[in-house]
């Protein structure tokens, strides 16, 4: 685990902290806040993309579960 010391309290904390958990001041620059801020809306919009992609998915596996359903009432109908 890599550690630095926080500004503020002086107490070892984790590198990937943002704030210090003991004395809560900001440990991260405003640049690199703002490309925190892009990494995450990018891994919003991939969340978003997949759940997207598997939701058609389940559309598509729908569908097919309806065509084979047609088929089995018109073969339980001309059973009859």
């Amino acid at each position: 685990m890599m550690t630095n010391v926080c500004s503020g309290c002086g107490r070892e904390i984790e590198k990937n902290f943002v704030y210090c958990p003991w004395c809560g001041i900001q440990l991260i620059k405003k640049e690199s806040r703002e490309y925190q801020n892009l990494f995450f809306e990018q891994l919003e919009q991939k969340r978003r993309t997949e759940q997207e992609q598997k939701l058609q998915n389940v559309g598509k596996q729908l569908d097919e579960l309806e065509k084979e359903l047609d088929v089995l009432v018109l073969c339980a109908e001309l059973a009859r």
